[in-house]
């Protein structure tokens, strides 16, 4: 009962939402030449609390419809380092703004799969945001690839606050947050990590975390190439298909 709670609460709120994104843009679009830098201010702060509360909503319409079974794939064939560098080249003004390094690390020129893009990019997405939420200023995440015959691994490896060992086993229960003194001053509700373990067992992987209080943790993802795994019924709850929009979305909670 309280799951259905929550995914109808979620749809509900999608609506007016939406009307309230569009707005902003229709402001922005249309009467730029009149929006005054205070304005522009109050406007900005209503933008990113409406992609804080979308990205919200996604997550628990997601983590819902993969605990119910309803989580689909969509396959299509790609080169993964491609499209891994360039969510992080387009994430890099977050970490700048914070003072992080953000550092791209393979030994492969391409890596050709077949998966579902839009679920992948959700994993790295989350993985870096959360990364980037709690590494201090002053310190860098290296994200990497590697490929073997059949599978290939994603790192995220931050140099942030770590995690308790007797934490580590509840990072991935929903609205799960570590209780540090840095956690508690970051946004979120923790349901991004149990979301991109959901979406991993989906697509037949695993993911496993090595952390050390004070100097960091490293997630580590292991996929297979081809995923034969498939279902072409696509659910996503996103509300546009925009990578740089999607990036603002997953990085809106980060101050």
């Amino acid at each position: 009962m309280k799951d259905e709670f929550f995914t109808i609460i979620s749809h509900e709120l999608r609506t007016p939402l939406t009307i309230i994104c569009s707005s902003l843009q229709l402001a922005y679009d249309v009467y730029s030449e009149e929006i005054t830098p205070n304005m522009d201010k109050t406007l900005s702060r209503i933008d990113q609390n409406c992609s804080r509360l979308l990205k919200l909503i996604n997550n628990i319409l997601d983590i819902s419809k993969a605990e119910a079974g309803f989580l689909t794939l969509n396959n299509s064939d790609f080169d993964i380092v491609y499209v891994s560098e360039t969510i992080l080249n387009s994430s890099n003004s977050y970490a700048v703004s914070k003072d992080i390094e953000l550092v791209f690390d393979t030994d492969e020129e391409e890596i050709n799969v077949t998966l579902d893009k839009d679920k992948y990019e959700k994993i790295l997405l989350n993985l870096l945001s959360n990364a980037i939420k709690f590494t201090p200023g002053g310190r860098k995440i290296i994200v990497s690839l590697r490929s073997e015959k059949e599978y290939f691994y994603l790192s995220v490896k931050d140099f942030g606050i770590g995690i308790d060992n007797d934490k580590i086993s509840c990072i991935f229960d929903r609205f799960s947050q570590i209780n540090t003194s840095l956690s508690r001053r970051a946004e979120g509700t923790g349901i991004g990590l149990a979301l991109v373990k959901k979406i991993i067992e989906l697509m037949e992987g695993t993911i496993k975390v090595i952390s050390e209080v004070g100097e960091g943790t490293e997630f580590i993802v292991k996929l297979r190439k081809v995923n034969e795994k498939e279902n072409h019924i696509n659910n996503y709850a996103i509300l546009t298909d925009n990578i740089n929009d999607r990036i603002n979305i997953e990085f809106s909670d980060i101050n």
